[in-house]
């Protein structure tokens, strides 16, 4: 048989990978192990990355405080505006200014007395003066929500629309505190609310006491968490994020090591009237099938799992491609010893 078409050498190397009792069908089957069990892998360091996360932010970590001075003294310094604008840094997602008024009573508590606090509108999104946001302990303690729908300030004899307090504002200690979305536009506040992004933590405080107006001058910025260590960068330097580079390495030895198995095979194509050329190609098709199989298997068990680690395993895809391509050219020896050998030797071999 001489002169492959290229369409006729591709439909031989599928052949050769499917065909039942072929040795290339068990690699394949390994190839697909191989991917699911990288997949697995990836999404385990998802779920403990997206983990970490959770418990640091619901501890403070991504969050800062600007307080007015050094002496931290509650009083009106700190612009609410420029506190506010802090959202618009990279790094930045939510801020605004913050004030803290005298231990209220709350009807729906009986006799207990809850600090208030009254949190620039801006850094909620929320707007109006009906809304008070109740922390985790606070809620549990007036039946929130199943009891109480609304709480009853007494002090002012306001009433509010109870909701629950969102994470960004939890995190700054709030557990025990009623925020209160206000109107802080062009006052003077004594303290400015950060919500930082993960990867901004510990790099942008003195940026951001810099970008604060206030009339003594005199800005601190104090975070609420002293974590030594950045979640986002241990994840990203993972030792485990090369293991397609290994997995890829590993799978074309045991390719060379069936390419060695199979010469008597290749002898056949060569006498057959095959060229060398053609049987190169024939070895390459071969192996680009399998390193797709392999990639592919590895985003399919990706996207399965994804349930267990959101998005974030996803993002492991760039390094499974580049296992991929070490694969395929991890091979590359067993293709020059299907051209170099003579023939007859290659016959020889079972």
């Amino acid at each position: 048989m001489t002169g492959w078409r290229p369409s006729a050498l591709a439909h031989e190397a599928t052949e050769n990978i499917v065909s039942s009792g072929s040795r290339l069908a068990m690699y394949a089957l390994l190839c697909v192990a191989s991917g699911v069990g990288l997949a697995s892998v990836a999404t385990a360091d998802a779920a403990r990355f997206t983990n970490e996360l959770r418990v640091l932010e619901a501890n403070g970590w991504t969050t800062a405080v600007v307080a007015s001075s050094a002496s931290g003294q509650e009083t009106d310094e700190i612009d609410a505006d420029s506190c506010a604008a802090l959202a618009t840094v990279d790094g930045v997602e939510h801020s605004g200014g913050v004030r803290y008024v005298p231990a209220q009573s709350i009807a729906q508590l009986g006799s207990g007395a809850v600090t208030v606090a009254l949190v620039d509108w801006r850094f909620t999104g929320e707007v109006g003066d009906s809304l008070a946001y109740l922390g985790s302990k606070v809620a549990t303690e007036t039946g929130y929500p199943s009891n109480v729908r609304l709480v009853t300030v007494s002090g002012s004899g306001s009433v509010y629309r109870a909701a629950e307090m969102p994470a960004e504002l939890e995190a700054f200690s709030f557990g025990s505190t009623i925020a209160i979305p206000s109107n802080f536009f062009k006052n003077d506040v004594p303290g400015c609310l950060i919500w930082l992004s993960p990867w901004a933590v510990g790099e942008l405080n003195p940026a951001l006491g810099a970008a604060v107006s206030s009339k003594s001058g005199e800005i601190t910025v104090a975070s609420l968490h002293s974590e030594t260590f950045n979640p986002l960068s241990r994840h990203l330097n993972r030792s485990s994020r090369w293991l397609p580079l290994v997995a890829g390495a590993a799978l074309g030895l045991v390719y060379i090591l069936l390419v060695r198995s199979r010469s008597s095979e290749l002898a056949s194509y060569r006498l057959a009237g095959t060229s060398r050329l053609e049987c190169v190609t024939l070895l390459q098709m071969e192996q680009l099938v399998v390193s797709g199989v392999f990639f592919a298997s590895a985003m399919v068990g990706l996207f399965a799992f994804r349930n267990f680690a959101g998005r974030d395993a996803i993002y492991s895809w760039p390094y499974i491609g580049l296992g991929a391509i070490v694969l395929y050219f991890a091979s590359v020896p067993g293709w020059l010893l299907a051209v170099r050998r003579p023939v007859m030797d290659m016959a020889k071999d079972r």
